[in-house]
């Protein structure tokens, strides 16, 4: 009984505050401000014994995450000041290393999608590191590899190849 009064009472001071909150602002910077990020994929799933289906469902499911909130601030057109602005950068900022990381584990196993539409899809997760040397260079071998076997848009090849040399030249390597 005592349990359910207590209940009771901390489910009431929330409906409290968050009536408050609402009465001062509308529904969007209430859910904004009230938000949990966490990311859409989980970095420790296993990619050992993926099909080849299994691979592309992944490589496409990483690639709608990586673009979901790009759109939606693209959508924004000019208010990238706005607390939904920042909501949308914040979900980027904690999906990209866990799209990563699981495309790091697919490569690692299976080597670069010889696909065309996935090598795509992969190059632009690898392409949102572009300003981490650290995480990039993991990548870079992959890419090589994927350019000599011409499965790769070498205009993209081109992009990450210069971005490295550039990052050596800077770090002094």
């Amino acid at each position: 009984m005592q349990k359910f009064t207590l209940l009771t009472i901390l489910h009431f001071a929330f409906l409290t505050a968050n009536a408050q909150s609402f009465s001062k602002g509308n529904l969007d910077d209430l859910f904004l401000k009230r938000y949990r990020y966490s990311p859409h994929l989980d970095s420790t799933m296993d990619v050992t014994n993926l099909s080849a289906d299994g691979r592309k469902a992944l490589i496409e499911r990483l690639f709608a995450v990586d673009q979901l909130y790009r759109v939606s601030l693209k959508k924004m057109d000019g208010q990238s000041e706005s607390d939904k602005a920042d909501h949308f950068w914040n979900l980027i900022m904690i999906n990209d290393p866990v799209n990563q990381a699981i495309l790091l584990k697919l490569l690692r196993r299976y080597g670069w999608p010889c696909d065309k539409d996935l090598s795509f899809k992969a190059w632009f997760i690898v392409w949102h590191t572009r300003d981490n040397y650290e995480q990039l260079s993991k990548f870079y071998p992959y890419l090589v590899k994927a350019n000599q076997m011409q499965c790769i848009n070498t205009n993209q090849y081109t992009q990450v190849h210069d971005k490295i040399v550039l990052m050596k030249k800077i770090r002094g390597l």
